[in-house]
């Protein structure tokens, strides 16, 4: 059986508990490895410039930065960068805007 390298994830949520259970939950999987986290957006630029994580999982309201605004920041710099954006709120409109 030919193994493969495991999805590496950032994961940006401004909740401290919704990180942790999501870097948890993520964790147990064997083809999937929270590399880093981040609560607000300016971390999550740098998390990314570090890690080249395959997936950002993008919390949408952020503070400071939006995670709308972070999402076009990391676009705009890796045009290959593969965004999930999470958020409890409804407000697609939102979320169209993060695709520059």
């Amino acid at each position: 059986m030919k193994s493969s390298k495991p999805i590496r994830i950032l994961v940006v949520d401004d909740h401290f508990m919704v990180r942790m259970g999501l870097s948890a939950s993520l964790n147990v999987e064997p083809d999937m490895e929270v590399v880093a986290e981040a609560g607000k957006a300016e971390a999550a630029l740098e998390a990314f410039r570090q890690f080249r994580p395959n997936l950002v999982m993008m919390d949408l309201r952020l503070p400071g930065m939006s995670g709308t605004d972070c999402t076009a920041a990391i676009l705009r710099e890796f045009p290959d960068a593969r965004i999930l954006m999470l958020s409890t709120h409804s407000g697609e409109e939102e979320i169209y805007r993060a695709n520059p």
